[in-house]
């Protein structure tokens, strides 16, 4: 993906927006959207970010990792949030003495981007290499490229934040796609930073015969915990929004919002078998669960697929 980075950069520069989502989309799921008339999830997925309508102030607010705490401390209360050490907003350093106020390690990132974060061991880390980064994040937009409308919109800032790590180990990433205020598929990212496994399962925990971006892992893990609170959570945050993926954490039996994610894949995720997209545009459009042919375990599903994992970035 990063090869081609300059390519997209190019052709999100020079294209009409409607048709850069169409080549766009192309590219990544093998199929030319329908932006008119969406059927498939990513048709629906790149014809909101073409036209997100009513929906954009809610997109900014929520998909803006800072401004996203207010949003859960007022729907959720207190308890669900990792804890903010500091942010930096425009014309603001980190120097060596702000860096010693900061705890043993945590976690620095941009709250108007994805994936723009590192992780900060205050006793190695060096204030100068890190102000340049956080100087690097706070001048850049993130949407532009891939034409999500809404990182446009947010104020740029770097937060810093718990280290959710325990025993070196990060907790997984728990992936909810709510759609019409209802989770409809579960994806589960474990070990995100070192060799990303997957595993695809309805709400109640059953297996998706699916693949998604990344190797599947082959044992299915254990039901969480706190899987019940994790649903009433995506529910409650994602209310009134037509579609919205909900990352949560369960973290010394604490559920905490990991972010809020309007576009996954910037809109154009690709499922093996393709099919699927086209199953998830349907429960999309007809507000029903996935089709039990699609579990695993179910007597009707189809045991001879054997879907091949394609190379995404993790978001």
């Amino acid at each position: 993906m990063r090869k081609r980075r300059p390519a997209v950069e190019f052709l999100a520069r020079w294209l009409p927006r409607a048709t850069f989502l169409r080549v766009y989309g192309r590219a990544k799921t093998g199929h030319w959207p329908d932006l008119r008339s969406p059927r498939r999830f990513s048709e629906h997925l790149l014809h909101r970010m073409l036209d997100p309508g009513a929906e954009l102030a809610a997109m900014v607010r929520t998909g803006d990792k800072y401004t996203l705490r207010g949003y859960v401390a007022e729907r959720l209360g207190e308890g669900h949030l990792s804890e903010l050490v500091d942010v930096l907003e425009a014309g603001e350093s980190v120097t060596r003495e702000r860096l010693a106020r900061w705890p043993a390690t945590a976690v620095m990132k941009a709250s108007h981007a994805s994936r723009w974060m590192t992780f900060v061991d205050r006793e190695t880390a060096d204030p100068a290499t890190l102000d340049r980064l956080a100087q690097a994040w706070l001048a850049r937009t993130y949407g532009g490229v891939r034409q999500e409308p809404h990182y446009d919109l947010m104020t740029p800032r770097v937060v810093v934040e718990e280290d959710l790590r325990r025993d070196g180990a990060v907790p997984s990433d728990v992936k909810f796609f709510v759609i019409h205020g209802e989770p409809r598929i579960v994806v589960v990212d474990f070990d995100r930073f070192s060799g990303v496994r997957r595993y695809v399962a309805d709400p109640a925990w059953r297996r998706i015969d699916v693949g998604y971006g990344f190797p599947t892992i082959d044992v299915d893990p254990p039901v969480p915990v706190t899987l019940p609170a994790m649903l009433d959570v995506a529910r409650t945050l994602a209310a009134g929004l037509a579609f919205v993926r909900v990352d949560l954490y369960e973290v010394d039996g604490r559920v905490l919002v990991g972010e809020m994610t309007h576009f996954p894949t910037a809109g154009a995720p690709r499922f093996e078998p393709r099919s699927f997209d086209d199953e998830l545009g349907a429960v999309w459009t007809d507000r029903r669960p996935i089709d039990p042919r699609w579990l695993r375990d179910s007597a009707d599903a189809a045991g001879a697929r054997s879907p091949e994992p394609v190379e995404t970035e993790p978001t």
